[in-house]
């Protein structure tokens, strides 16, 4: 690979490496609201970003912990949906970004200690919730509710993750950025 292609490589990895942070603090923070959402005693807690302070009910968070991983979905596919070529950064299909993202995968596996079935069943499982739920949700999968006043609203489903799915989530996620960052160290 020629000193150019290593930098434009190098460029599309930084923006991997970007947003798998990104989508690593949303879990992060997603899971801080879990443990105080099982707290017994936690049923109200004050919100102090309003004027005057005001109570919050349990539903908000939960609310914002399932926004969290969503959001966390979006991150991680974009280290694999498409992105073009610019001055400085390489084709998201370029033949050597295949290459790394195939590299990086493999990698993410092996730190897993998953069967490769099993690897490619869940990160299908993601990447099809996200594009359907998320990404490219339209009224094939709409829940058209009438709401106050004859206003009607799309609401998302979302993705449907049971417990056990979200710490496989956050174990991919955090398997995926230790790869990610690999392959950048490699570049460097």
């Amino acid at each position: 690979m020629n000193e150019e292609t290593k930098e434009k490589v190098k460029y599309r990895i930084l923006i991997w490496n970007i947003a798998i942070t990104n989508a690593c603090d949303n879990l992060h923070v997603a899971c801080k609201l879990f443990d105080l959402s099982k707290k017994n005693d936690w049923i109200v807690y004050q919100d102090t970003t309003t004027d005057p302070p005001s109570n919050r009910s349990l539903e908000a968070s939960i609310s914002s912990y399932k926004a969290l991983i969503e959001v966390a979905a979006i991150y991680v596919r974009q280290i694999f949906s498409t992105g073009n070529e610019g001055e400085k950064i390489a084709a998201n299909n370029s033949a050597e970004i295949n290459r790394i993202r195939d590299t990086i995968l493999e990698n993410t596996k092996i730190e897993l200690g998953w069967q490769d079935e099993e690897f490619q069943n869940f990160y299908r499982e993601i990447r099809d919730q996200r594009n359907r739920f998320l990404a490219h949700y339209d009224g094939n999968f709409a829940n058209i509710q009438e709401i106050e006043q004859g206003i009607t609203r799309m609401a998302s489903p979302g993705l449907k993750l049971n417990r056990e799915d979200v710490g496989k989530f956050i174990q991919f996620v955090s398997a995926l950025r230790n790869a990610v960052v690999l392959e950048l160290r490699n570049l460097s």
